[in-house]
């Protein structure tokens, strides 16, 4: 829980750089689970409990994904490296099986820590973000988020949390009291900020990843998916009103470019049927515009007329 909270705003090895910081406590999170999993019986016991109650199937897909990692590393050019991954998703294993014999336990108390630390972890970065944005405000030559800074080495990694934590921010709203308005507020704030910032970074991906995820919720979950889509609804509309606020020059978002260039495959698609093993990108064409420039001419005996 405390890595959920902490590791995305604060920096606990700032001498190491983000990436390393971030890499060292995940590393260090599963030693202290496989620790824990070998000095404790009971939580082997459960862990087994948890394990031998899977299907078939899965333990088919276990074992053809660590044959594949353990071949594959027998191989690699830095075997020990290699190695080393497989352990890591190993560790990931161990973890996964301890939270599903806590979650079997007790699953409502853990739903309640789980997403106390995802709430208590969210609204740290936005108080990141505010301290950042208000240095921006009082001193021009402090550029604003992410220019100035978001305590990951890639922004991409900052979707990524986004990616798994917008979601659980609808479900916070919908646990909480109807008659705590100033608290399903906040959590709503935080859902129109956590917009906002998916808009100012320029990613594509957690928005597809939520465009998904809301068409599963509601295929699968029919009319109790309903009160979850609205807070989701509700919260986009608030972020884009936010990154106006916030961030907006005039026009809209980048990423909405982004999305109108996926056209350009339609476009390019007489090189993929010219070269269907090269694909179109930068190996073949060097940039987008020669692609696609190279995918209009008129193809000859096989070769590009000039």
């Amino acid at each position: 829980m405390g890595y959920i909270i902490f590791a995305p705003s604060l920096s606990a090895l700032p001498d190491i750089g983000p990436f390393n910081e971030k890499r060292a406590l995940q590393i260090g999170l599963l030693l202290a689970v496989g620790a824990v999993f070998l000095a404790f019986p009971a939580v082997r016991r459960y862990w087994l409990v948890e394990v031998c109650n899977l299907h078939v199937s899965p333990w088919w897909g276990l074992g053809l994904v660590l044959t594949g990692g353990v071949l594959s590393s027998l191989r690699a050019p830095a075997t020990f490296y290699a190695f080393l991954e497989v352990g890591h998703f190993l560790l990931l294993f161990v973890m996964a099986g301890v939270i599903a014999a806590v979650v079997r336990r007790s699953p409502q108390q853990t739903d309640r820590w789980i997403l106390g630390a995802v709430a208590l972890s969210t609204m740290l970065y936005a108080v990141f973000f505010g301290v950042g944005y208000g240095m921006h405000l009082t001193n021009e030559e402090i550029k604003i988020w992410p220019s100035n800074g978001t305590n990951y080495a890639n922004i991409r990694f900052f979707n990524h949390y986004q990616t798994w934590t917008l979601p659980l921010l609808g479900g916070i709203l919908l646990s909480i009291p109807k008659d705590w308005n100033i608290a399903r507020g906040g959590v709503l704030g935080l859902i129109a900020l956590w917009w906002a910032l998916i808009f100012a970074s320029n990613v594509r991906g957690t928005i597809v990843a939520m465009g998904v995820a809301a068409v599963g919720v509601g295929l699968l979950f029919r009319r109790h998916a309903k009160p979850w889509l609205l807070v989701q609804a509700a919260g986009l509309l608030a972020g884009i009103g936010l990154y106006y606020l916030l961030f907006s020059k005039g026009g809209s978002p980048p990423v909405v470019e982004k999305f109108s260039e996926g056209g350009d495959v339609f476009q390019a698609s007489p090189i993929m049927e010219d070269k269907p093993g090269d694909g179109l990108g930068t190996p073949l064409a060097g940039s987008r515009t020669n692609a696609l420039r190279m995918a209009t001419v008129p193809v000859r005996n096989g070769r590009k007329s000039p």
